[in-house]
């Protein structure tokens, strides 16, 4: 529902000549979409365990999770840091991925690899 919207203000927004992309948080969301559906849903048909289909369950909840914390720092809306502002103190228009917005990508991608070490590591993870 979250990338539908995104879209079509996207293709809105082509409509009016305006810039149009489709920021990291959609990334996050279909991406979510695509381990869920795959792995969750389709895997079991391919001889996927049902714990190995639990964990990415796990995966895809721990992907689309950070995607709104991604979005805020897409919008600028942590604190004044990154924002770019003219000598009248306007602000300029944000740029494709705003610096907020990739420092909190990168944590939630250090989240996510946690998580895939946890789940499937023999060593560190459950039995």
């Amino acid at each position: 529902m979250a990338l539908a919207w995104r879209i079509s203000r996207e293709v809105y927004m082509e409509e009016r000549n305006e810039t149009a992309w489709l920021t990291l948080t959609d990334g996050f969301v279909a991406l979510s979409f695509l381990v869920l559906i795959g792995g969750v849903f389709l895997s079991p048909m391919w001889g996927v365990t049902t714990t190995d289909a639990i964990k990415l369950l796990g995966l895809a909840l721990v992907i689309f999770a950070p995607s709104i914390f991604v979005l805020a720092g897409h919008y600028n809306l942590y604190c004044d840091w990154g924002k770019e502002h003219d000598e009248e103190w306007y602000q300029l228009p944000r740029g494709r991925c705003t610096k907020q917005e990739g420092i909190v990508a990168i944590v939630a991608v250090m989240v996510i690899v946690a998580y895939g070490i946890l789940a499937w590591c023999p060593v560190l993870g459950p039995p």
